[in-house]
């Protein structure tokens, strides 16, 4: 039998009782719901948080908590430990100048043809640099290959020959090793090393009242490259570069180039390339063997980043 002041004490403990189990609950409830489903509860309640784009309050907190969101448009940086590379094809429209012997016996014939002319004249040309980067380490290889055939502009100083036909068959292959001097997002300065080797075959045809003369002699050569190259921004889409080397091992074997060029980043990891190369070479093997050609003219291309 339950006495009077039992009663009473069951009257104040049971409401309290359920008084903890509900809240227990409604703790339980809240820790089980999203972020999102919060706001949205709240602002049926609140005009002012009703007005607040609850897809911004996610991407605030996500960004507040260091993670990647899909609203941001910037490309991901890359690791500063990692390598990047950059493959460039590019078509260089380039005059040629100069002198193109083979023996001895005959002397050499000079060229001067315009890049229009070269370029109708090419029976077969690639062009294209690879570039591989590392915090402030960088390689590059430069290629070129072209094979023309040129039948006019030819200077000929033999006068027992009256026309003549020279095709110069060339590849030329630049490869630098460097290092970032000065690493900033307005300027950047390379200092490299490495080596140009030439492969050049230049047939020539002879033909004249007195004789005739025909023949082509192939020859493999490098030099060792010190250079520069510079870059900057002009704009966040715009930027130029500046490269120049310079190599010899002795008076009559040396070459050098000067190249400058402006970039415009149209894609994600695609760049257009507007430039100007020059390339001076002098070899002379001291036996009728003669390559002492200017090659100079605009050049375009394109980047991908990778």
């Amino acid at each position: 039998m339950i006495t009077k002041t039992a009663r009473s004490a069951m009257r104040l403990v049971l409401p309290a009782a359920f008084a903890l189990g509900c809240a227990g609950a409604a703790r339980a409830e809240v820790s089980a719901v999203s972020p999102e489903t919060l706001v949205v509860t709240a602002a049926a309640a609140d005009p002012i948080l009703a007005s607040t784009d609850v897809a911004t309050i996610k991407r605030s907190d996500a960004q507040a908590d260091g993670g990647a969101t899909a609203y941001s448009s910037a490309p991901p940086s890359a690791s500063s430990s990692g390598w990047q590379f950059t493959v460039t094809p590019y078509l260089w429209l380039t005059s040629l100048h100069g002198d193109l012997g083979v023996v001895r016996a005959i002397q050499p014939v000079s060229v001067d043809i315009s890049p229009w002319y070269l370029i109708r004249h090419m029976h077969f040309g690639v062009m294209g640099a690879f570039e591989a980067d590392k915090d402030r380490f960088v390689a590059v290889s430069d290629n070129v290959y072209a094979y023309v055939g040129i039948t006019h502009h030819i200077t000929i100083r033999d006068v027992d020959f009256a026309t003549a036909t020279v095709a110069p068959k060339m590849f030329i292959t630049t490869n630098d090793v460097g290092y970032r001097m000065l690493d900033d997002p307005s300027l950047s300065i390379d200092i490299l090393g490495g080596f140009r080797l030439y492969h050049v075959r230049p047939g020539i045809s002879l033909t004249g009242p007195r004789r005739s003369f025909e023949g082509e002699q192939s020859h493999t050569w490098a030099n060792p490259l010190v250079g520069l190259r510079f870059k900057g921004h002009l704009s966040d889409k715009l930027s130029w570069s500046v490269w120049g080397d310079v190599g010899a091992t002795s008076p009559s074997d040396h070459n050098g180039q000067a190249f400058g060029s402006l970039q415009y980043a149209f894609a994600r990891s695609w760049t257009a390339i507007l430039g100007w190369r020059y390339l001076t070479t002098n070899y002379d093997n001291g036996q009728g063997f003669v390559f002492n050609v200017n090659l100079d003219g605009p050049l375009l291309g394109a980047s991908f980043r990778f």
